[in-house]
């Protein structure tokens, strides 16, 4: 093929959506908090930008505190609109996000071993799925959207009860796959990030409240996320 005739074939299938364009079209910035209310924004500013994360890894002594870590990821968009009204054709550089590679290691770059017998292996890196939609950016500022990936499995939590870890900090990369609706693959450069490894340091036993309730305690806002990044879970059996 000429190059001529390669350019071409290059201009007609892009302005058939297949293409997006050249650079970082798609990157993460920082972990996103949940505000007071458990909703995560991507507009969020300030004290709800997460440098970096805290993990309990206490199951509770029924297992009532056995959550996974989180994070929300906040990732913006270059991938221009492209909609076609003679063709019929919708835009096609909307992002959909759709899985995501994680790696747990320590700091000084050593994957973790969560190896065990049969059924208590743990596979690291391994694949998580996550799921949004970006639309395209129209101005000269990127569109964003929270990606929401569970980095941290409460069945891999009782594997970070070692010396090497309890009490430190271990590092995710994590690393988003998405596709956009015109079906061209976008994969985002990793995002690396730090997580504190405690053990009963967001645990409170409901046994212990003297004249407070669970909603009198700062942090406790989201129970699904309790012991991530200092909001509190609170044990009934104990």
């Amino acid at each position: 093929m000429g190059r001529s005739t390669y350019l071409i074939f290059t201009l007609t299938v892009c302005s058939l959506g297949a293409c997006a364009p050249e650079g970082p079209t798609a990157f993460i910035t920082q972990n996103i908090a949940p505000d007071q209310t458990c909703v995560v924004s991507p507009d969020a500013m300030g004290s709800l930008i997460q440098p970096s994360g805290s993990y309990d890894i206490a199951p509770g002594k029924k297992g009532a505190c056995k959550n996974p870590y989180r994070v929300n990821l906040l990732v913006n968009s270059n991938l221009r609109a492209n909609p076609s009204e003679a063709l019929g054709r919708p835009d096609p550089n909307t992002l959909q996000l759709m899985r995501a590679k994680v790696t747990l290691m320590l700091l000084n770059g050593s994957i973790i071993n969560f190896n065990g017998d049969g059924d208590n292996s743990r596979p690291n890196p391994f694949l998580t799925k996550t799921a949004n939609s970006l639309p395209s950016s129209s101005g000269t500022m990127p569109s964003t959207g929270i990606a929401t990936v569970e980095v941290i499995p409460a069945s891999y939590a009782e594997k970070l009860d070692s010396d090497a870890v309890l009490g430190g900090n271990i590092e995710a990369e994590i690393q988003i796959f998405g596709t956009t609706v015109g079906d061209v693959d976008i994969d985002l450069a990793p995002f690396k990030y730090t997580i504190e490894i405690c053990k009963g340091c967001m645990t409170m036993c409901v046994s212990k409240l003297v004249d407070v309730t669970r909603e009198d305690v700062v942090g406790d806002r989201c129970d699904d996320d309790s012991g991530n990044d200092g909001r509190v879970c609170f044990d009934p059996d104990c």
